[in-house]
Formats: structure tokens, C-alpha cells, sequence
């Protein structure tokens, strides 16, 4: 996924996250605990991205500080895609069974 102003691109690989300055042929790899890793997605205003994990939860992630700020656990199974709406102001994921979930995201 790119961020929203084009400059970097993110990639999931199973237990890691990439990222890469577009600018740059060098990745910094976030490393991420537990079954996570699915599904990425930037906030609109690009400041935080949320993972949507393999334990069932979504983690948002302040950017620029590389910090977990909240964890979600809707307890329904792996996540299998998270995206934000355009406002950045409430965020959806989907999982198993096709159970889709929408939640305000309050950072």
C-alpha cells in the first residue's frame, strides 16, 4: 500500500512489516508480535496505520513514532482486510465467516 502523499509504500510478509521511502531502494522492517500481519492500511492523513492480525485483532500504529496507540479484539477470528474511510474518522475490518466490523477510531 502506498501512504496517502505517495511517498512511501508498506508491505505485509507474514510477522513483518515493510516499509519503503519510494525515494530509497532500502526497507525498514517493523517487526510485529503474535499471529499478525494480514492487512494494512493507512489512516487517511497518513499519521497512524492500522494491522489487521491473524489473533483477530487490529492494531493502530502511530507512524511517526512506531507506536502501538490501541488494540482491537473483536474476537471473531483472523482479520483479513482493515481499511479507514476517507474522513479517517472510522475505520472497518473484515474477517472470517464474513463478519465485518466498523468502529470509530478515537486516537
Amino acid at each position: 500500500r502506498f501512504s496517502p502523499d505517495g511517498k512511501e509504500l508498506a508491505v505485509v510478509d507474514g510477522l513483518q512489516l515493510l516499509f519503503w521511502d519510494c525515494k530509497s531502494p532500502e526497507a525498514v522492517v517493523v517487526a510485529v508480535d503474535g499471529e499478525c500481519a494480514n492487512d494494512m492500511a493507512y489512516s487517511p492523513d497518513g499519521r497512524f496505520f492500522a494491522l489487521g492480525c491473524g489473533d483477530g485483532t487490529v492494531r493502530l500504529h502511530d507512524r511517526t513514532r512506531g507506536q502501538e496507540v490501541r488494540r482491537y479484539d473483536w474476537k471473531f477470528g483472523r482479520i483479513a482486510s482493515v481499511v479507514f474511510a476517507a474522513d479517517g474518522l472510522t475505520a472497518a475490518v473484515g474477517g472470517e465467516g464474513g463478519r465485518i466490523v466498523l468502529w470509530d477510531v478515537d486516537v
